[in-house]
């Protein structure tokens, strides 16, 4: 059984070499026994207990853990892991597990750059990440030097795409780790596409990261150091003073002349952008303005229909009562005919008389209520057509002449015409008509002119004989019963107290209500 433990700074291919390991026949670590920690969780566990412990060796809970793991994988003839954390933990797995290997993977320095956000980097971060590099890769070099037959140190980037040679070297540690004849291909398709645009980032990028690492004579001893005793290695050794050819810097110029256009592109294309966003926004705002424009226009043709359709019943029902008036005014003559043609004695005469008046008062008392009911009617008919105005405009041109320079009364005023003329009708008949937002609006002027238009027939309407006195006084109590009187003798008789005024639209309601009855 061969154990492959493999570590690696965070900023390294380290990740991808153990990925093209597991590729070409390497098992991946089971997760432990007891807890179910991964390879990743081992690692990252070892290390906080070295870190707080001076000696490990004596560490049960460190034992329990790489025990519990070990036996979780004996049944794996090949198998390994990688992760940074194991750094730390490679001189315990060697004194714990003799029979482990351990790859030990570097990378040039530079390619830390391509791995830190730009908006964040200043010096003393780059300082510090100097710093960490050296430590790191100074306690792989002192574990490489101590167990060197049991260590390869490769280049991670060069160990990659030179998979054949990195098999070589593994057989070199461990007889029994042998890959399988299908997966001794040069390198897996999509791990070369990677490391290949991770290669080629910028030429640019790359001069410039070389310039900064220059800076670090430290970094640059220890670097050309793990070249010189790495196993499998492709950097060539990196020297300070050493400044780059023409060449080079020719084409990081036009590297960047590219990297600007495509910038400047980015930004048309993002200023077009928003401009499409701004007009569409517009849009969206005309679009939800003319769905409302829409919905109101609807409401209101729905509010029209419904009026109309009441108004045809309205008038449907005035032909029905119609109809039964002169049917019963028809019934009435027949039975006064039939009186003066019968031929009878006095006795059976005045018998058939008297059954006759009877017949006659009922039907006069059904005239009446049909009289009145059409006259309900009519009422509701000139308040949803807003017939009234023209006639009433016309009663009070004639009210205003029926006072004749000698004092005398016309013989064309009647008693219903007196009544519509009077303050209350004119009050109720333009809160009759008053239907629409427009009506509603000027109201009060409405009621303004009506009330100035009373004051001027006022005197001459005093002038005229009681109404009581009139011959046709029927006709004027059937104007009363008009709902434009009744809501108008509700607001006058409301104007008298203040108590009821407040309760004028409850009783205005309430003789709608009484008038519908």
């Amino acid at each position: 059984m061969s154990i492959i433990i493999q570590t690696g700074h965070e900023f390294s291919s380290s990740a991808k070499l153990i990925e093209l390991l597991h590729s070409r026949g390497l098992e991946k670590a089971n997760l432990s026994n007891v807890q179910q920690l991964s390879a990743a969780d081992i690692a990252e566990n070892l290390s906080r207990i070295i870190n707080q412990s001076q000696d490990i060796n004596n560490s049960k809970l460190a034992e329990n853990i790489a025990v519990d793991f070990l036996l979780a994988n004996t049944n794996q003839q090949n198998w390994g892991w990688a992760d940074s954390n194991n750094l730390v933990a490679l001189p315990y797995w060697e004194s714990l597990e003799p029979s482990s290997r351990f790859i030990l993977v570097f990378d040039h320095p530079k390619n830390m750059f391509s791995h830190l956000e730009k908006e964040a980097l200043t010096k003393d971060k780059v300082d510090a990440l100097m710093q960490e590099w050296v430590i790191y890769h100074t306690t792989m070099l002192e574990f490489f030097d101590s167990y060197q037959s049991k260590c390869l140190l490769l280049e991670g980037r060069f160990a990659i795409t030179q998979a054949v040679k990195t098999k070589e070297l593994l057989k070199s540690l461990s007889d029994s780790f042998i890959l399988t004849t299908s997966q001794e291909v040069n390198l897996d398709s999509s791990i070369e596409k990677n490391i290949t645009v991770n290669t080629n980032n910028s030429i640019a990028h790359d001069l410039i990261s070389e310039e900064i690492i220059k800076h670090y004579p430290e970094v640059i001893t220890l670097f050309n150091t793990l070249l010189n005793k790495a196993n499998l290695k492709g950097s060539n050794t990196v020297y300070k003073t050493k400044k780059p050819d023409t060449g080079t810097l020719v084409s990081a110029l036009i590297d960047l002349d590219e990297k600007n256009s495509v910038i400047n592109s980015l930004q048309k294309k993002n200023e077009e952008v928003e401009t499409l966003k701004e007009e569409n926004n517009a849009l969206i705002i005309a679009i939800q303005a003319s769905q409302k424009s829409i919905k109101d226009l609807t409401n209101i043709k729905n509010t029209l229909q419904q009026g109309f359709d009441n108004n045809q019943k309205e008038i449907e029902s005035y032909k029905g009562l119609e109809l039964e008036n002169n049917t019963l005014v028809a019934a009435l003559h027949a039975a006064q005919e039939s009186i003066e043609k019968t031929t009878v004695d006095k006795g059976a005469v005045d018998t058939k008389m008297t059954e006759l008046l009877n017949a006659n008062q009922i039907l006069e008392k059904e005239h009446q209520l049909l009289v009145r009911e059409l006259h309900n009617t009519q009422n509701r008919l000139e308040a949803s057509y807003l017939a009234s105005q023209s006639s009433t405009d016309i009663e009070r041109v004639g009210s205003k002449s029926m006072v004749l320079s000698s004092g005398a009364v016309s013989v064309y005023h009647t008693p219903g015409s007196r009544v519509k003329n009077d303050l209350p009708y004119r009050l109720g008949a333009a809160l009759v008509k008053t239907k629409t937002v427009r009506d509603i609006v000027f109201l009060p002027v409405a009621l303004n002119k009506e009330y100035r238009e009373f004051l001027e027939i006022k005197q001459e309407l005093e002038s005229l004989p009681p109404l009581d006195k009139e011959v046709d006084i029927l006709e004027a109590e059937k104007v009363k019963d008009h709902l434009s009187y009744r809501i108008g003798n509700t607001v006058t008789q409301s104007l008298k107290s203040p108590k009821k005024l407040a309760k004028l639209p409850v009783s205005i309601g309430k003789e709608i209500l009484k008038f519908k009855k």
